[in-house]
């Protein structure tokens, strides 16, 4: 059987057009995966922030710190991994061995920037310099 140029032009225009869009997958400017390989890396800002401790209205300078963070994080996830802490329901109960007393009214209470906080330290994520202080109160 004889193909007449006729017949074989349709054959040479679909075998184009799918050359076209198939070349065209891979473009490196559309090609998402491709941008994330190489755009710049992101360069973490640490986040500074200072814990002070004070029991009966007196600074306690070996458990204060201050600390330079890689990321994100909530107080709760400092206070794990910079202390050793209890707690019940979010709220701190004894902290470096130094317990809160119900029956004084004495408990640990944190203060963001010298405002008594309104949350739990699992709710309170931290910003850069935030001061925070522990008081035993």
């Amino acid at each position: 059987m004889k193909f007449g140029k006729k017949s074989q032009l349709p054959f040479f225009l679909i075998l184009s057009l799918t050359l076209v869009a198939c070349g065209n997958a891979n473009n490196p400017e559309e090609d998402p995966e491709l941008e994330e390989a190489n755009s710049e890396p992101e360069i973490s800002q640490e986040v500074p922030i200072q814990i002070r401790v004070q029991v009966d209205g007196q600074d306690q300078a070996d458990l204060s710190k201050s600390l330079e963070l890689e990321e994100e994080a909530s107080l709760r996830e400092v206070m794990d991994e910079y202390y050793q802490i209890k707690e019940e329901n979010g709220y701190l109960v004894e902290l470096e061995g130094i317990e809160h007393d119900p029956s004084k009214d004495k408990y640990w209470l944190f203060y963001v920037n010298d405002e008594l906080a309104e949350f739990t330290m699992d709710e309170y994520m931290l910003d850069a310099n935030d001061q925070i202080d522990w008081r035993l109160e």
